[in-house]
């Protein structure tokens, strides 16, 4: 609104200078090196403000420009990174780890390691079976708000894969601890309880879930009979399962 109050004045008092020029039309002269440059004030005038507008736009381009073009650069990254992850989900989807994974790279240079790019690197290592590479994407995650919980969930999930059940619980207690009312939390700390045999917390654990509606009476009745059977009833409880489960 500010501004154009001072546009409408400008122009205003443009319009009156105008007609004092016109009503008390004269001549001016010009001297540049030897050279005399006559003209009409109201041309003379009329080509000053003309410079002025020049001079204006050009210093607002010198002043704003950079970063306006900074600004598309990084909307048209952020738009070529959006299609590419699409594409690259879509790939994780379908089976195809290898173009997953090369898509999950080419998002990484263009905007740099982002949550989503760290879940789909996630997502195509699993596919593929490099428990290294994924891993790796699941510590990563832990340094992102947005992912922690999936990378401490997950990270649970491969250390009781291959035996490492004090890592697992590790992990699986800080999982549980940022979303406690997640039924995904409660069973990877269920399966790593009953998998180091620590029947007393598994059942504490259950008890608490199936009151906070977490499991269903079906899942509950299955995991209770976790409980009573011997630990080897447990050996499926360790397979890795997909990042959005």
């Amino acid at each position: 609104m500010t501004r154009l109050v001072a546009v409408l004045l400008v122009a205003g008092l443009a319009a009156l200078a105008a007609i004092w020029l016109a009503d008390h039309d004269g001549s001016v002269l010009i001297a540049i090196a030897g050279y005399e440059i006559r003209m009409r004030a109201v041309v003379a005038a009329a080509l000053l403000l003309v410079a002025f507008a020049a001079i204006y736009v050009f210093i607002r381009l010198i002043l704003r420009g950079p970063a306006k073009l900074s600004a598309y650069l990084t909307a048209r990254r952020a738009r070529t990174a959006y299609h590419a992850l699409s594409r690259g989900l879509i790939a994780a989807a379908a089976g195809e780890s290898a173009e997953a994974e090369h898509i999950s790279h080419q998002v990484e240079k263009l905007v740099g390691t982002q949550p989503l790019s760290l879940l789909l690197k996630a997502e195509a290592a699993r596919i593929a079976g490099d428990q290294m590479r994924e891993e790796a994407a699941y510590n990563a995650m832990l340094t992102h708000n947005e992912t922690a919980f999936l990378g401490l969930r997950n990270l649970a999930r491969l250390a009781l894969a291959r035996g490492s059940k004090d890592q697992a619980l590790d992990f699986a207690e800080r999982a549980h601890a940022l979303r406690p009312k997640s039924a995904s939390a409660a069973e990877v700390l269920f399966d790593v309880r009953v998998a180091r045999g620590e029947w007393n917390e598994a059942r504490a654990l259950l008890d608490s879930a199936v009151q906070a509606k977490l499991f269903s009476a079906e899942t509950a009745q299955r995991r209770a009979a976790l409980i009573q059977g011997p630990p080897e009833a447990t050996a499926d409880l360790a397979r890795p399962q997909e990042l959005t489960g």
